[in-house]
């Protein structure tokens, strides 16, 4: 074949007989139609060449006619007509079914002719099914007994059939029809299991590629959700180191505690403020480190909070800012500034509260000295017997003592925040330098002044 694939022609006969991977049972009917048509093409011609003589001594012209009109139409449909798979199967069973009827009518019904048949209903089964073939061998019996009754004894190719009785040409008309049957039945039972196979093997392939398309669409998603959390964890384990170095070198505390107020972090400054090491206090209560009256604080804070936080227009950024007074681990008390706020899970419900504490001893300890100070310097001036005023750098009275309404008469609720006008024209110069030093933080005394008295 492959010698005679040089020649242009035959090399376009092998490619219509050669076989792709036909996945339908059209497909694979197409291409045994195209190469029948071909292998009919080839045969026929290299048959004539031993035919052509006898059929030509024995003057049967129609017949040599005949054939090359066969071959003609099957070229045509080979190279010439664009016919669809069904229609081309449907016209090569055609021409099968028209050379078998010129043979039987042109040479008779025995020797090779019966294979033919056999042969038509065979593609009847490959083209249209069971059905095909049962549908063929009933064709093929009702020909057979149409020529018996058509052809009569004169026709030299029949006259031996009218020889025997009818009863053994209806004997032969039977055992080839059910010959053609069997043939036929079989390739059509085969075809159906193929086109079964074809079918599941199409199915399972078109379901093995969108599965792989799923696993790969899924592998690409699970290897960029990797990629993600990678990542992800990368800036995680950085973000903890510079957070955890924080916590670790800060002054102020941070620590947490659970809604249960069980202490579930601290960090390691606590030590230097109250003395616990954090292993020793998340075994400990946040109500065990508090005084008395900051326990009772931070319970009417936390059950407030809790109140707003049943809210639904609660804001989950809020805090709040206390002032508690702590008990060291050895026995002291200290005092901190606590600013609080509530820890939340991925659907914003507060899980724990987060607290930043920072020793504010030595402000509370300058408050009080601030205020023993004040109390101090208020008894003084109190007790003074001259006159005393103050005022705020808008020039509003902010106190006055009692001397200072026995020598000029004005009440506290007269003087106090207002602008009381009862220096005199003639003395603002005077107290405007004064003024003027003050602001410059230089100090003066023995300054005589006059003012008005109420009355």
């Amino acid at each position: 074949m492959v010698a005679l694939a040089r020649f242009h022609w035959l090399n376009a006969l092998w490619q219509t007989m050669r076989m792709g991977e036909p996945d339908t049972l059209l497909m694979w009917r197409d291409w045994f139609s195209r190469a029948m048509l071909a292998y009919g093409a080839i045969a026929l011609p290299l048959s004539m060449i031993y035919n052509l003589p006898v059929l030509i001594a024995e003057g049967r012209y129609g017949l040599i006619a005949a054939d090359m009109a066969f071959w003609l139409f099957m070229i045509c449909l080979l190279f010439v007509f664009r016919f669809s798979p069904n229609v081309r199967g449907y016209l090569s069973l055609g021409i099968l079914y028209a050379m078998t009827v010129t043979f039987l009518v042109s040479l008779g019904p025995f020797h090779a002719r019966p294979v033919w048949l056999v042969m038509c209903t065979v593609f009847a089964g490959v083209f249209l099914g069971v059905r095909g073939a049962i549908a063929a061998a009933l064709f093929n019996s009702t020909g057979l007994m149409a020529l018996y009754a058509l052809m009569g004894p004169e026709n030299k190719a029949w006259a031996s059939v009218y020889t025997e009785s009818p009863g053994s040409w209806i004997m032969f008309t039977f055992n080839s029809s059910l010959l053609a049957l069997a043939s036929g039945l079989t390739v059509g039972f085969l075809l159906n299991r193929l086109d079964r196979s074809l079918r599941y093997q199409r199915d399972a392939t078109d379901t093995l590629l969108k599965r792989s398309k799923e696993l790969e669409k899924a592998n690409e998603l699970l290897q960029r959700e990797m990629e993600q959390r990678s990542t992800a964890e990368k800036t995680l384990i950085q973000s903890e180191m510079k957070y955890r170095l924080l916590a670790e070198n800060v002054t102020d505390v941070i620590w947490t505690v659970d809604m249960d107020l069980n202490i579930t972090y601290v960090s390691p400054s606590v030590y230097r403020v109250n003395g616990y090491t954090p292993k020793e206090l998340m075994a400990t209560k946040l109500t065990e480190l508090l005084t008395a009256d900051s326990i009772v604080i931070a319970t009417r804070v936390l059950a407030e909070e809790l109140a707003v936080e049943a809210q639904e227009d609660r804001d989950p950024k809020r805090s709040r800012t206390l002032e508690l007074e702590f008990i060291h681990k050895e026995g002291s008390t200290y005092w901190s500034e606590v600013n609080l706020t509530f820890v939340r899970d991925h659907d914003g419900k507060a899980v724990g509260i987060l607290g930043v504490s920072r020793d504010i001893s030595d402000r509370k300890r300058a408050e009080e000295a601030l205020r023993e100070s004040e109390a101090r310097y208020r008894i003084a001036m109190e007790a003074s017997p001259d006159p005393i005023v103050t005022y705020d750098i808008t020039g509003r009275a902010t106190y006055i003592n009692p001397a200072f309404t026995k020598v000029f008469g004005w009440e506290a609720s007269e003087v106090l925040g207002k602008k009381t006008d009862f220096v005199p024209e003639a003395e603002w110069p005077k107290i405007n330098r004064m003024i003027d030093k003050a602001l410059a933080r230089e100090r003066f005394t023995g300054v005589d002044t006059r003012r008005y008295t109420k009355s």
